[in-house]
């Protein structure tokens, strides 16, 4: 017969080992559960988060794709319009400027040849009736007068080129040296078609009525002469940079002569009559008759 093992733990007692080895086994099962709860729900998180990231990443892209190239567009067009409508808008100013001065040097030149040619015409007049032993005569100095290239100097009371205005002695001034003059009228408005004459206020036949009449044109042609230099002045800074340059600038082409053709030779032409030049019964016959003398470009402007 066997003898039966009298060391109890050779048989093994399954229990008394497994109190001790439980709740390691039980932390550890714990443990792993936790990191892997960890790890799944970073793992989710990342997977959001870069679906998010990636569907970020694709609007901007897809945007940039779409809007940038259109607002570039959009910019340029803009850009291209703003700079055609302001060089139109320049070409548009220089050119009236261009036309005004044009106008403006015509009726100048204009006025300034039938002068001198009057005064010319009369200077064999004058010859043959003033006295040759005059100091004073008056055929020198209106052709002292008509060689001037332009009148600026006898406007500010040049003490030679005016001197037949101021001069002369009174009987000279009454001697006669052609027919009275007369002007036809055109009639306007209800008055009807038609017109009829009468006679001239200062062309009354004699020298000193020419002399006048003189002087109330040269005023015109000086202030025709102004009036170019400033609207001369007005083309070479238009679209300019400075306040004076900008209000210019904005001036529209079809108010260019109202503006400032115009009101600038009413500016010339009253400081020239509120001078020295004439006295004062030719301020005030100028003042009564000095549209007769205004240039047609003038008459039909608003006052």
């Amino acid at each position: 017969m066997k003898k039966a093992p009298d060391d109890q733990s050779e048989l093994g007692h399954p229990e008394a080992p497994l109190e001790h080895s439980q709740k390691p086994g039980v932390t550890l099962e714990f443990e792993k559960l936790a990191v892997y709860i960890e790890t799944d729900l970073w793992s989710r998180f990342q997977t959001r988060l870069w679906k998010v990231v990636a569907s970020v990443l694709t609007g901007v892209a897809i945007a940039g794709l779409l809007g940038i190239p259109y607002y570039i567009r959009s910019e340029i067009e803009a850009r291209l319009q703003t700079q055609s409508k302001l060089y139109s808008d320049r070409l548009d100013e220089v050119a009236a400027y261009a036309k005004a001065l044009s106008l403006l040097q015509s009726e100048y030149d204009s006025e300034i040849s039938r002068l001198k040619f009057d005064a010319n015409s009369l200077i064999p007049i004058l010859s043959n009736k003033e006295d040759s032993k005059s100091i004073q005569k008056p055929s020198e100095l209106l052709n002292n007068l008509v060689s001037e290239p332009d009148f600026s100097l006898v406007v500010k009371g040049g003490p030679m080129v005016g001197s037949v205005f101021h001069m002369l002695p009174i009987e000279a001034l009454k001697m006669v040296v052609a027919k009275r003059s007369v002007r036809i009228v055109e009639n306007v408005g209800f008055r009807g078609a038609g017109g009829f004459s009468e006679e001239h206020p200062v062309l009354d036949g004699t020298l000193g009525g020419s002399l006048k009449d003189f002087k109330y044109r040269i005023a015109i042609i000086e202030a025709l002469r102004r009036t170019i230099d400033s609207v001369d002045d007005a083309m070479l800074q238009a679209g300019g940079v400075n306040e004076t340059e900008k209000r210019i600038a904005e001036l529209k082409a079809v108010s260019l002569k109202d503006d400032i053709v115009v009101a600038t030779f009413r500016a010339a032409l009253r400081e020239i009559a509120a001078g020295n030049f004439l006295d004062d019964q030719e301020k005030k016959d100028f003042e009564r008759f000095g549209i007769i003398y205004t240039p047609s470009i003038f008459k039909k402007a608003q006052p």
